[in-house]
Formats: structure tokens, sequence, C-alpha cells
């Protein structure tokens, strides 16, 4: 299956990326599971409505409380550094263009010093999905990127 191209606006802005080739998406998805994993679990855990998920909810079953309390501990257990550097390298991978002008390590800020921080988060969300497409479609990872999506 050749790398295929997804086009999508992102806060306004236009994003184009390119799937990365075999070799890259694996060694992002370990550096994403690695990075991201223990939060990415807890939160399926509360979307597939299991005893832990239970447990995490507050009195009113809030599932968005839930969630946010699973990122709370992603970014207790996570290194910032490595978790920004994560996302820069996801968006600077030579693969990702906004507005027609390709993201990288030069102008990373200068786009997100003027665009906002919630683009760049965007933007990565936007990346990740477009590589792992099929690893999202009809999973309850693809729902819950969409909800983190939305509280964006």
């Amino acid at each position: 299956m050749a790398c295929e191209t997804f086009e999508q606006d992102v806060s306004g802005a236009f994003y184009v990326t390119t799937q990365w080739d075999a070799t890259k998406q694996m060694v992002m998805k370990l550096k994403l599971i690695n990075t991201f994993g223990d939060a990415l679990f807890e939160m399926l855990s509360i979307l597939t409505n299991d005893t832990k998920s239970s447990e995490k909810q507050d009195a009113s079953g809030d599932k968005l409380n839930a969630i946010k309390l699973a990122l709370d501990a992603l970014f207790k257990k996570a290194n910032p550094e490595e978790v920004v550097h994560l996302l820069k390298s996801v968006l600077t991978s030579g693969h990702t263009k906004r507005e027609g002008k390709r993201i990288t390590e030069d102008n990373f800020d200068t786009i997100y010093n003027d665009a906002g921080i919630k683009e760049a988060y965007m933007a990565f969300i936007f990346v990740v999905k477009s590589n792992y497409s099929d690893f999202f479609k009809g999973q309850k990872a693809g729902e819950l990127l969409a909800k983190v999506e939305n509280q964006l």
C-alpha cells in the first residue's frame, strides 16, 4: 500500500500531510506508546466502561472529567521535554505542510508563536491520525482522539 496524503483544516489553517514510510511508522508508534501509553490505556478503559474506569469517574460519572484526570496523569508521569520533542518531531518530520509551507525545526516556533499552541496540538493529532488511520478506524482509540480534539 502506498503512502497516502491527507488534507485538513486545522484551526482555520490548511494542512497537508503524507504518511511516513513503514520504518518511520513503526519507530514513531513505539515512541508514541512509550510516551502516551499509560494515559492512552487509562482513557481507553474509561471509554469501554470497565471497572477501573468507574473508579476514576467523579460522582456524576462524567467521562470527560475522567479523561482529564488521565491526561493529568500523563503530564505528571511524562517528562515535558520528551513530550514536546515528540510532538515537534511528528510535525517536523518533513511530511507536513501548513498553508503550503513545510513545517521544519527552523520555522516551528515562528509558526506556532503566531498560530498558537492549541493549533500545534490539533495538527499533531491530525498527523498521528493520518499515519495510523487503520488503527483508529472503528476503534475506541479513534473515539478517544475525537474527544480530546473536541476538548482542545
